[in-house]
């Protein structure tokens, strides 16, 4: 998994979500969690079964195995700010008539977002 398109993707973007305890997968999987948020958890579920034995564990131990509690509390926290999924950047959009408006919105809840979890991250690294 770790020489496809996929993982090279997940790779460039855990240099940016690093600093939040994401890894690649996680990174990887923020990508299809914009389209709609519950397919986060069907792309993580589909890195962990290709690149790793998940199928003989479940998925749950495969990924206690791979997420620390400050991980695990800073993605619960990105998923409440994050920006919106596409579908709501286009209802701003054909609303407001303004793609100022939609980069305005989606950078707020962006920088939101990251600000929140890299908190929350350094916080739970604290104490554990």
């Amino acid at each position: 998994m770790n020489y496809t398109f996929a993982g090279y993707i997940g790779h460039g973007l855990q240099y940016v979500f690093a600093p939040l305890g994401f890894n690649w997968q996680i990174s990887l999987s923020l990508i299809p969690a914009f389209a709609a948020r519950e397919t986060a958890v069907a792309a993580l579920a589909t890195v962990y079964a290709v690149g790793d034995d998940a199928d003989t564990v479940g998925m749950g131990h495969a990924l206690a195995g791979k997420f620390s509690l400050a991980s695990a509390l800073s993605l619960l926290v990105w998923f409440a700010v994050a920006p919106q999924c596409m579908s709501t950047l286009a209802v701003i959009r054909l609303e407001t008539r303004s793609w100022r408006n939609v980069a305005i919105s989606f950078s707020y809840m962006f920088v939101s977002a990251y600000t929140a979890s890299l908190l929350t991250c350094n916080i739970a690294r604290w104490f554990t």
